[in-house]
């Protein structure tokens, strides 16, 4: 097998493909999801959730950037009491001015290959 390898590649195109080294290939989804008003992640919309965020509100837990976006049922761009009162309203079948356990998906930015050679040269493969 290395003999027809040898045959078949001249020594410089040998060269030049085990010179160029593959650092970061992915083909992930670039969907990403969350369920409105899910502020603990566990897919469910629950008293829970309006506790955790009143804890965040007391300064007394961080939520992560994903927990967030989950808790803004609002969408004004930040969690506050008026997004409790909008899931507790919802629990209480008040309404859901807001859409409240709705599945919402938003795109990220995909990956970027990178090309390493190793002379120490990025190339960006876009």
């Amino acid at each position: 097998m290395k003999r027809l390898l040898r045959a078949l590649l001249p020594p410089c195109c040998a060269a030049l493909a085990s010179a160029v080294i593959i650092t970061a290939v992915s083909a992930v989804n670039t969907d990403t999801r969350y369920i409105r008003g899910d502020a603990d992640g566990n897919g469910r919309v629950t008293v829970s959730d309006v506790t955790l965020i009143q804890r965040c509100l007391a300064d007394l837990v961080k939520l992560s950037q994903a927990d967030i976006k989950a808790a803004d049922v609002n969408g004004n761009g930040i969690v506050d009491v008026d997004d409790a009162t909008a899931i507790q309203r919802w629990l209480a079948l008040y309404g859901n001015e807001y859409n409240i356990e709705e599945t919402v998906f938003c795109q990220t930015e995909p990956p970027t290959v990178v090309f390493s050679t190793q002379g120490g040269n990025d190339l960006p493969f876009v």
